[in-house]
């Protein structure tokens, strides 16, 4: 049975937001399937994977967001990972977002680089990797050196290409925290969709058991700059309220003045300059697992000129350096 022939009307997509998964990355990329999808799509929420339904796997889709790629395997039973399994192979399809990417692989190398290739001595390896592609992913990439994780600094802009068409022609930047990338020793065991400048994959489809479909991608298209603008205003309300009763401990003023650096700055305007080619791309995402965008995403992908300004290339370019 091909999965171009089989209805999609009652299509359903399970957000999983179990042991390891960041709560606002599932609340986010739930918005966004909810938001671009076509509206007979039905998003729902999974907190176990035995709740995911093996019966009629065709049009429905197993979303696993990101967090942490050891803890989420370290959540999930061997029975869970065979469960995943098998909806695939019975033609369900499986979207990945960074760490919920990470988990589909073979295994992950610790590798930091995009100029060298991960070595397999880096290699973690655990019988709960999905194995949905064959070859690996590697990171944590474009971390910050600075060591505090709620940092500001760890928000990333970082610049990326549509390759598998023509839709989107220019670079543009995306939101990169911990980002993984992927090594795919034998390059037809998957389609590159979406690469960083230095021609590492940052986003591929695939195909497990001749069925299911596979969409992985090792950053995040969900998140855009007005999460980050949301998040400033937050941590200048909170610092405005402990001035008026103290002085602002010196860890806070350090995390307030990252966010009023330039580097930020630039960081929350290139992700809402390119806002029209994220969108874009996370809807060519999907039709890579056949689902339907909502008409007004189809009918804007029609009129949307890609096009990026030198000067915006440039920054793309300078951030992600």
């Amino acid at each position: 049975m091909n999965i171009s022939n089989c209805p999609i009307d009652s299509g359903e997509i399970f957000i999983y937001h179990g042991p390891g998964i960041d709560r606002l990355c599932a609340q986010r990329i739930g918005n966004k399937f909810e938001n671009t999808a076509a509206s007979h799509y039905q998003v729902k929420y999974l907190k176990q994977i035995s709740q995911l339904p093996l019966l009629d796997c065709y049009g429905k889709t197993l979303v696993v967001p990101g967090g942490h790629v050891l803890k989420i395997l370290d959540g999930l039973t061997m029975q869970e990972v065979q469960r995943i399994r098998k909806f695939v192979a019975l033609g369900g399809n499986y979207f990945g977002a960074c760490a919920g990417a990470g988990i589909a692989a073979e295994g992950t190398c610790l590798h930091t680089s995009l100029e060298s290739p991960p070595s397999k001595n880096s290699q973690l390896y655990s019988p709960k990797y999905l194995g949905l592609l064959k070859g690996n992913c590697f990171g944590p990439l474009f971390s910050h050196s600075n060591p505090d994780p709620s940092s500001p600094l760890h928000h990333r802009a970082t610049a990326v290409k549509w390759v598998a068409s023509e839709e989107i022609k220019k670079p543009f930047a995306i939101f990169s925290n911990h980002a993984l990338g992927f090594h795919i020793p034998n390059q037809n065991a998957a389609k590159i969709l979406l690469e960083y400048e230095s021609h590492v994959p940052v986003a591929i489809s695939t195909t497990f058991a001749e069925k299911g479909k596979v969409v992985l991608i090792g950053s995040h298209l969900e998140i855009q700059g007005h999460h980050l603008e949301e998040k400033w205003e937050k941590i200048k309300r909170k610092t405005q309220q402990i001035l008026l009763h103290e002085h602002l401990p010196a860890r806070m003023q350090e995390k307030l003045n990252a966010w009023e650096s330039e580097e930020m700055r630039k960081t929350i305007h290139l992700l809402n300059t390119h806002k029209a080619e994220q969108q874009l791309a996370f809807k060519l995402l999907l039709q890579e697992l056949h689902i339907q965008a909502r008409e007004q995403w189809e009918n804007s992908a029609a009129s949307i000129k890609v096009s990026s300004h030198t000067s915006g290339d440039k920054k793309v370019s300078e951030i992600a350096d």
